[in-house]
């Protein structure tokens, strides 16, 4: 996990990544925290990406909100 995240269990798992329950330190609160799975696939990070951007832009109640996007 990138720093100033405290691992509280696991969410869900899917064919591009592993969704975490973690404690944000800076900001003292539980996030639900999406991490890439390793991968050979050059396409993948970009699929990602776009998957990231788009979810951004959605706001539903049903949907989760997105607060913050690394692509490093």
């Amino acid at each position: 996990l990138p720093p100033g995240y405290d691992y509280r269990g696991t969410l869900g798992a899917g064919g591009m990544g592993v969704v975490y329950l973690v404690w944000e330190r800076a900001a003292e609160r539980l996030v639900a925290l999406k991490v890439m799975k390793a991968t050979r696939d050059p396409e993948a990070g970009e699929r990602f990406a776009v998957e990231a951007r788009a979810l951004t832009r959605v706001r539903h109640p049903n949907v989760v909100q997105v607060l913050a996007v690394d692509l490093a």
